[in-house]
């Protein structure tokens, strides 16, 4: 089956072909392509259960049947991805380059240089300061606005955290400024939040794992 007709079969059953292509594509189907007919039955079944479908059963140019369990999946995930990129990722860091060759072996970030990016997490936002790959380890400025809270997660490797200005809490312990608290590697933070907010200076792996929303 060529390619090109898996990647109409969805933008057909949203109405969104163009005229010629929609014809070429219902012939196709109507030849007795044996594969694309299968495809084009799992998805619709599958678009017509979800609340943005625009296909009846009775619109389907073939008899529908139960799709596989992995496409329903898919096309969730797909949405969840979307999602994610619209509102940022939780552990935006792990996108970051590492930073560019520092002039005379000094790297220099001031005060209103870099950019605040928001994780989609509570309003938090990060501002990147260095990224070392090679090390796997990554050093950030965190800003928690007042009642956010950062999910459970597992360090790759060893964590140090610093606390510029506010409160954060981990656990029973309550942090405020020039606090400092240092995770070996492998080691668990549960749910980590702020009452007045705070703002954290992290130096920690790119690959840490979340492990609750």
């Amino acid at each position: 089956m060529p390619d090109a007709n898996l990647n109409q079969i969805e933008p057909f059953l949203l109405g969104a072909l163009e005229q010629q292509e929609e014809q070429q594509l219902l012939a196709h189907l109507a030849a007795g392509c044996t594969d694309c007919n299968k495809a084009i039955a799992a998805t619709a079944r599958v678009m017509h259960a979800l609340p943005w479908a625009l296909l009846s059963p009775a619109d389907s140019p073939v008899e529908l049947v139960a799709p596989p369990a992995a496409l329903k999946q898919r096309l969730l995930n797909s949405i969840k991805e979307d999602k994610t990129s619209e509102e940022g990722s939780p552990q935006v860091w792990k996108s970051w380059a590492e930073n560019a060759a520092p002039l005379a072996g000094l790297l220099t970030v001031h005060a209103h240089e870099g950019t605040w990016e928001n994780i989609g997490i509570s309003d938090i936002k990060v501002k990147r300061l260095f990224v070392d790959q090679a090390h796997d380890s990554v050093t950030m400025l965190v800003r928690m606005p007042p009642g956010a809270a950062y999910p459970s997660h597992r360090h790759s490797g060893t964590e140090q955290c610093y606390v510029l200005e506010g409160d954060l809490h981990v656990g029973d312990l309550v942090f405020h400024a020039g606090d400092y608290q240092c995770s070996d590697s492998n080691s668990i933070h549960g749910v980590q939040h702020t009452k007045a907010g705070c703002l954290l200076l992290i130096v920690s792996s790119l690959h840490d794992e979340i492990l609750a929303a």
